[in-house]
């Protein structure tokens, strides 16, 4: 009986020495193990510059871990278009003001060595867990994705259609980061959104339109070269022939003599119009004057800030 009790008084010490000789400290994975977690270890002068430490240590650890897993998806999604991605995943999460960002990191140990005046801290992502958090982030913003493409499709020729298709091709970014996370935490093979595809969409829209620009009562004959260039410069195509859609601008000035000084008092109309259904898509006023030694010279700024107005409003609506 003394034989079994001592036997079974050895097992425990044994067990017990072989627990806490796992070290956090010194290997995360003794404790946490690297199939089931992913962690990070941080330290500083004091328990909360640790704890900061190690959420900054696990966030980049996984953005190069989940890059890694999703390299040659999001290669094939980001191959043709303009932004690479590199610059939609690891550095999104990378930078300090993304700690809170990751879902599920948890500061699990924490150790103070007074002597040292020095902390350090663990932190710790389940894998599992995040997982399921993210898999449902997916399915919701996938299915909102694909019902702004139909709406995209069904709005072509319009502004809507080039204003959603700009939100699509933004939205896609955190769905694609979202995407990547769960692949790599679930070892799942979900398919990202090919940006250059959503650039396709957008030109698509624009192609649709075909501007006819109109202007009356501009002496500098400045305007309708801006606007041209203005309309150009987002993509869309200027022509006096099968044209969609018309911009007309009607300027109406009111001169004053100042002696040397020429005041040019002015007011432009300004309109966006579907062609085919007589919709107005865009109206604006906008007045201003302009002072100058010569009305030649008032006229020229003048027109060149009712261009700008114009390039500005129509920015802003299409955003």
């Amino acid at each position: 009986m003394r034989r079994v009790c001592l036997l079974a008084l050895l097992a425990i010490l044994f067990f017990t020495s072989c627990t806490s000789s796992a070290n956090w400290s010194e290997d995360p994975y003794d404790v946490y193990p690297e199939e089931k977690y992913l962690c990070a270890l941080g330290y500083g002068d004091d328990i909360n510059s640790a704890e900061l430490d190690a959420k900054k240590a696990l966030i980049e650890l996984f953005a190069l871990k989940a890059e890694s897993k999703n390299e040659r998806s999001l290669f094939e999604a980001y191959k043709d278009g303009s932004l690479s991605h590199s610059d939609i995943f690891a550095s999104s999460l990378s930078t300090t003001s993304k700690v809170e960002e990751l879902y599920g990191v948890q500061i699990l140990e924490r150790e103070v060595d007074k002597k040292k005046l020095s902390a350090t801290a663990l932190a710790v992502l389940d894998k599992k867990e995040a997982a399921k958090h993210y898999k449902q982030i997916v399915d919701s913003e996938g299915k909102v994705l694909l019902e702004m493409k139909n709406e995209i499709i069904a709005s072509i020729g319009s502004f809507k259609g080039i204003k959603k298709a700009n939100q699509y091709l933004e939205d896609i970014v955190p769905y694609n980061r979202h995407v990547a996370t769960y692949n790599y935490l679930s070892s799942g093979n979900l398919t990202l959104i090919s940006q250059s595809e959503a650039e396709k969409l957008l030109r698509d829209a624009k192609a649709a339109l075909v501007f006819n620009v109109k202007v009356d009562g501009d002496y500098s004959r400045i305007i309708e070269s801006d606007i041209t260039k203005t309309l150009t410069s987002l993509g869309f195509r200027v022509s006096s022939l099968d044209t969609t859609t018309d911009v007309n601008v009607n300027v109406r000035w009111n001169d004053s003599d100042r002696g040397t000084l020429k005041e040019a008092d002015y007011s432009a109309i300004i309109s966006i119009v579907d062609k085919g259904s007589g919709k107005t898509l865009l109206a604006f006023t906008t007045k201003e004057r302009e002072i100058h030694n010569s009305y030649s010279a008032a006229y020229s700024r003048a027109a060149k800030m009712i261009a700008n107005t114009f390039d500005q409003k129509l920015k802003a609506e299409l955003q």
